[in-house]
């Protein structure tokens, strides 16, 4: 009960001194009650346009570092990458707006050894995780000053996945039982899936138009990757050509594959309002 006094005094506390202050007078001493003003200096702006970079840190499936054991999840391997986005904003009523977002994730992946057998196969990724994010939804501008301004967004659309190829390739040798040399190409389909963004963050304006923002969103998403490929070659010599035939097979399974997708995306740029 006694919190509830304390946070109720104190939010009409501000809303008391938001709405009257008073200064002395320098030539008369008298005081005079003048306007508080927590609007930024040009409210009439409604469009913002905004560029921002930062980093990425990778959770859920997509920055498991483990072998998974069910065929139809896969994990990511991935580590802390590059973000960046570009966003394009319009204020709706006072401090209520709509975004559309743009951006990207860039994260390199090291998928672990893994042994059949016996044998152990050292996997090699054709490149780096990339994530598209197309998003849109509403967000919240909350002045706390001249030039300071709190935001919040809360949006939604469609996130793709392109996972690298994966080659995992072993070989051996027994003196004159001969040699293998085995390796195995896996690739996924590119995937889309609904994905999700929040964010909280601030803007602080460095004159009537230009700002800086900091931002620190999750983006979340279950991925589908439709169907996958396997390349696998085994080429054998000596005795072992023999006991075990050289195989060149490409095989696709239609069955899709998921990956849950989780990430922290912290970001610093630049915004142009007008």
């Amino acid at each position: 009960m006694k919190n509830t006094s304390l946070v109720a005094l104190i939010i009409s506390t501000i809303f008391a001194s938001a709405a009257f202050a008073t200064e002395p007078d320098a030539s008369s001493n008298n005081k005079k009650t003048i306007s508080a003003n927590l609007i930024p200096e040009t409210p009439d702006n409604k469009f913002s346009i905004g560029l921002a970079a930062g980093t990425t840190i990778p959770l859920g499936a997509f920055g498991t570092s483990t072998v998974g054991t069910d065929s139809t999840h896969i994990n990511g391997y991935a580590h802390t990458g590059f973000h960046f986005n570009a966003t394009v904003g319009y204020k709706i009523y006072k401090m209520i707006g709509a975004m559309v977002m743009i951006g990207g994730n860039i994260n390199s992946c090291s998928p672990p050894t893994t042994y059949f057998s016996g044998i152990s196969f050292t996997p090699v990724p054709s490149g780096p995780h990339y994530l598209g994010q197309y998003l849109a939804g509403p967000y919240v501008s909350i002045p706390v000053g001249k030039k300071l301004s709190l935001e919040a967004r809360a949006l939604v659309g469609l996130i793709t996945s392109s996972y690298p190829e994966i080659t995992a390739s072993a070989s051996g040798t027994a003196g004159f039982f001969g040699s293998i040399t085995a390796s195995t190409d896996t690739k996924y389909k590119s995937g889309a899936a609904f994905g999700y963004s929040g964010s909280v963050g601030a803007k602080y304006m460095l004159g009537s138009h230009f700002g800086l923002t900091l931002h620190v969103a999750y983006s979340g998403s279950n991925m589908k990757y439709p169907n996958y490929t396997v390349h696998t070659t085994e080429i054998s010599s000596g005795y072992f050509s023999t006991a075990i035939p050289s195989v060149n097979t490409t095989n696709t399974y239609n069955t899709p594959v998921h990956m849950s997708i989780g990430m922290i995306n912290i970001s610093a740029g630049a915004a142009y309002s007008f």
